[in-house]
């Protein structure tokens, strides 16, 4: 199934139960600021063993910068909650 739509909300009424754990690959191109939004919801519909990608994640080198160096604070805020 291909889901393309512009919000958060879309991807709440895929998350009712009936989705959950059923998409072996997600791929979410947002707004980076609610990356951490969207991977909150996207945790409950790729199945175990899916695969999860981000546009822009490995934009200009940037998951490899330290905790001090610029970033847009929503790769920051997903950066940090996928490595915890």
């Amino acid at each position: 199934m291909l889901l393309e739509d512009y919000t958060q909300q879309q991807l709440s009424n895929c998350n009712t139960g009936k989705q959950e754990g059923t998409f072996d690959f997600i791929f979410i191109d947002a707004d980076e600021e609610n990356y951490l939004k969207y991977h909150e919801i996207v945790l409950k519909l790729v199945k175990v063993g899916g695969v999860i990608g981000y546009d822009n994640t490995l934009w200009f080198g940037t998951v490899a910068l330290s905790e001090d160096d610029p970033m847009p604070e929503g790769l920051r805020a997903l950066r940090g909650a996928v490595r915890n």
